[in-house]
């Protein structure tokens, strides 16, 4: 009787659905680096097999899954996927961003999908006696780095233009070794997530200091949509919609924690 219900209740999801969207194959882009356990490629005996995973994978493929429609994801360097995104025709959304003022002008913005708490990292070979840092304000007095195209929207009171950046945070580690920064921001379940990739191995570094910072408010994260698409409001209505079934019924939490326990 339950399995007949649900039957039931998609069917009439995907009768209510937009018929403009019923049959796309919506084109979404997202960050090349990999953002474990949200967004990453999966690996067989360590090697890429080019099928994208990860929470934000699995949630996209149920908002969409009641539209009638699917996704093909591919991950490009961070700066060009906004850019397409802004575009609207190659690729119409993305999976994995923080808000402000220029993202709010550019594209739809769904409501939080996910939030990550923040720490700061630094190296013990160069601070073997750690860092004097108990909120943003004691950022300042040290050389901070960051990804290219990151926001770090957490971090309120720090001047972006300081940043120092590179490419990765496996170059951004290798950075703080080196002495040429004092320290980085990661959140705390993707510096765990990206500790279980090849290349990273961030967890096993005993060098590696880190330490919770104290900030106003979780780190939130968005899906968005491009605005230049013709379909663009229309698809940021159905993905809200969907998204906050999900939210009302627990579905939400359930598989955010079931990613966030590999």
């Amino acid at each position: 009787m339950r399995l007949l219900l649900l039957f039931l209740l998609c069917c009439c999801a995907v009768a209510q659905a937009d018929p403009r969207l019923r049959g796309w194959t919506v084109q979404v882009c997202d960050d090349a680096n990999e953002w474990p356990p949200y967004t990453y490629v999966e690996r067989l005996e360590g090697r890429k097999t080019g099928r994208v995973a990860g929470y934000s994978v699995e949630l996209l493929e149920r908002l969409l899954q009641p539209l009638g429609m699917k996704a093909r994801i591919e991950l490009l360097p961070w700066a060009r996927c906004l850019q397409e995104v802004r575009r609207g025709q190659d690729f119409q959304m993305l999976l994995n961003a923080t808000r402000n003022p220029e993202r709010e002008r550019d594209f739809f913005i769904t409501s939080p999908t996910y939030s990550t708490r923040t720490y700061y990292f630094w190296s013990k070979r160069v601070h073997p006696q750690g860092l004097q840092v108990r909120g943003q304000e004691d950022l300042k007095r040290y050389r901070l780095g960051g990804v290219h195209g990151y926001t770090y929207s957490q971090l309120d009171q720090i001047d972006m233009a300081s940043l120092q950046r590179a490419p990765n945070y496996a170059s951004l580690v290798r950075m703080l070794h080196l002495d040429r920064i004092d320290v980085i921001v990661v959140g705390e379940e993707v510096f765990h997530g990206l500790a279980g990739l090849p290349g990273y191995e961030l967890a096993q570094d005993p060098d590696l200091g880190r330490a919770p910072l104290a900030v106003p408010r979780p780190n939130a994260f968005h899906m968005m949509v491009s605005r230049q698409h013709a379909l663009g409001p229309v698809l940021f209505e159905a993905l809200q919609r969907e998204l906050g079934q999900l939210r009302r019924s627990g579905e939400l939490d359930r598989l955010l924690a079931k990613h966030l326990q590999h």
